[in-house]
């Protein structure tokens, strides 16, 4: 049961979800199969998403970085041909420094939204391809865009089926650009309507923008999907996308233990089911050998990225402080008053960018590892956070048992780092200031002049000068070389950790399948009967958890149904504003 203090408490539906997580977990114990629900406790725990993560996704040329652009009501991700996406971009409200857009978007942050760009699918590069679709299938809700003319080819339409068979999520299909239909619209957006019904799922048809780069001729036709948004983030939507994913979560374990009842009955008996599960266990452990070596390589691949830019950086900065402190005329005062607090500053927000990069770069092997499990195990759509090494760490397990966004959930990584390199920034100072400074400043050094006169005033004061130049020029050596070590350091630590702990949160998952498997062919004592009522009461239990699924998707917080607004599958295509 859920804590008393938690607001969900008091929703009725909540003790639904607690009675049937119980029922899934009663039913695989009592069979013996406790390591396939050990992550569900800490699914029942989740509090749910503090957003909701839209993704875009769409072929070349179907206006995906112009509906963002026009649902944010500002020019914030540059548009082809201007530029074209070449790597996952978001848009959010707030401070980011990843490279994503920053934006003082009232909509965004009070609907708790992110709206996130993907490079184009289907084009020569393959790598930018299988990170949008990896970005897609991470998020809470997928934007599908096509164009109104000439779209929804095989590879849409195979996409789009992908997408509405994952469970627990959203997908959306916009239909941009009908500025371009010369005949009747209303007939285009049937023929998508029924596209995405073919698909399955409950994917929803809306209406996109024009064609135009700056402004959209029908700003209309984007009411009914910034309302689908807004409901979305909106606290209602947020707790539907936690209530799709316990479903999803409870769904997959009732699927698993069908099967396993299936191997148990199937014709030949369990003798020919172990000799041919023993040769699939051996194939499978070699399989996850190689991930193991791909994953490695890809950790250390990403060490040495964070490496690069941070020493990049360094160089960089070392650059600029040449070519300022040669060009001013009071060396100590342009450390005191600039170069101590810049050079912080730069560094420490290189550091909140590497973290963003360390996210995404683990969240797309987060990805490759479940579906590497889904190949070698059989489907399942989460990687389930079920071994101690992953336990009781909220930094890396979201409500459906997936590791979560790990760039938006390092923050203790940032705020400890960013306290080191603060402290060492302010005793460096410190210590530079009195040491460095007050050696090559002697006390007298102002009266000098005037006891030696004019002639040799200039030469005495240029000799001082160039001493207080190297002094800056060292000060500033001696700092950037302690922020890149530490940097370094931590950012090494981090990445460390959070691979080792995908690893073993996959293996205990491996090992945890194979381990059920095992118990069935090792028990040919149990009546068959045992067997078929596994198999019905999982049937039936899966039942009933997917008609829970569908009656809560559509629930607001009071329990009323959500209405599609005009526009999206139930209304028309806009019409010119």
């Amino acid at each position: 049961m859920i804590d008393e203090d938690d607001p969900r408490a008091d929703d009725p539906r909540e003790d639904g979800w607690d009675r049937r997580c119980a029922q899934v977990i009663a039913l695989a114990m009592d069979h013996g199969f406790g390591r396939l629900v050990a992550g569900l406790g800490a699914v029942r725990a989740d509090r749910g998403p503090d957003g909701v993560r839209a993704c875009v996704v769409g072929g070349f040329g179907t206006g995906r970085t112009h509906l963002i652009n026009q649902l944010a009501g500002s020019y914030a991700l540059d548009e082809a041909p201007a530029a074209v996406p070449r790597a996952v971009r978001a848009a959010r409200s707030g401070r980011e420094p990843d490279g994503s857009a920053s934006l003082d978007n009232s909509w965004l942050r009070e609907a708790g939204l992110e709206l996130v760009d993907t490079p184009g699918l289907w084009g020569d590069d393959g790598r930018e391809a299988a990170e949008a679709v990896s970005a897609a299938l991470g998020a809470d809700a997928v934007v599908l865009t096509v164009r109104a003319v000439g779209g929804a080819d095989l590879q849409e339409r195979g996409l789009l089926a992908r997408l509405a068979a994952q469970p627990g999520g959203t997908v959306l299909l916009v239909v941009t650009m009908l500025d371009e239909v010369t005949g009747d619209r209303d007939a285009v957006m049937e023929r998508y309507r029924r596209i995405a019904e073919a698909a399955g799922g409950t994917v929803e048809v809306f209406a996109g923008p024009g064609g135009d780069l700056v402004r959209p001729r029908w700003p209309g036709n984007l009411d009914a999907l910034r309302a689908r948004l807004t409901d979305l983030g909106a606290a209602s939507g947020r707790r539907r996308t936690r209530d799709r994913r316990i479903s999803a979560a409870l769904s997959t374990v009732c699927d698993e233990l069908e099967a396993l009842a299936d191997e148990a009955l199937a014709p030949g008996g369990t003798g020919e089911a172990r000799r041919t599960g023993d040769l699939e266990h051996r194939a499978s452990l070699a399989r996850w050998s190689v991930v193991r070596l791909e994953v490695s390589a890809e950790r250390d691949r990403l060490r040495a990225q964070v490496v690069a830019r941070v020493s990049a950086l360094q160089t960089e900065i070392l650059d600029e402080v040449e070519q300022r402190v040669a060009e001013h005329t009071d060396p100590k005062a342009l450390w005191l008053d600039e170069l101590a607090g810049e050079l912080h500053s730069r560094m420490t927000g290189r550091i909140d960018e590497d973290e963003s990069i360390i996210g995404a770069a683990f969240r797309r092997d987060v990805l490759r590892v479940a579906a590497e499990l889904d190949a070698i195990a059989g489907p399942r759509p989460h990687l389930e956070v079920t071994g101690p090494a992953a336990a009781g760490d909220p930094a890396l397990a979201d409500g459906s048992g997936a590791f979560a966004e790990a760039a938006g959930r390092m923050r203790v990584f940032s705020a400890a780092t960013i306290d080191t390199l603060g402290g060492l920034a302010g005793e460096a100072g410190a210590l530079l200031t009195e040491l460095l400074f007050g050696a090559v400043v002697p006390a007298d050094a102002l009266p000098l002049p005037r006891l030696l006169g004019d002639v040799v005033q200039p030469r005495v004061g240029g000799r001082l000068i160039e001493r207080q130049r190297s002094a800056v020029r060292d000060a500033a050596r001696l700092v950037l070389a302690g922020y890149v070590a530490e940097s370094v350091r931590r950012g090494d630590d981090r990445i460390g950790d959070l691979y080792e702990r995908l690893m073993e949160a996959g293996e205990e998952r491996l090992d945890a399948w194979w381990a059920a498997r095992l118990a069935v062919w090792d028990r040919p004592e149990r009546e068959a009967a045992d067997w078929r009522r596994l198999r019905a009461e999982a049937r039936h239990l899966r039942a009933e958890i997917t008609k829970a699924a569908d009656r809560t998707a559509h629930d607001d917080e009071d329990g009323e149904p959500w209405n599609p607004p005009a526009g999206s599958r139930t209304g028309r295509a806009g019409e010119p504003g």
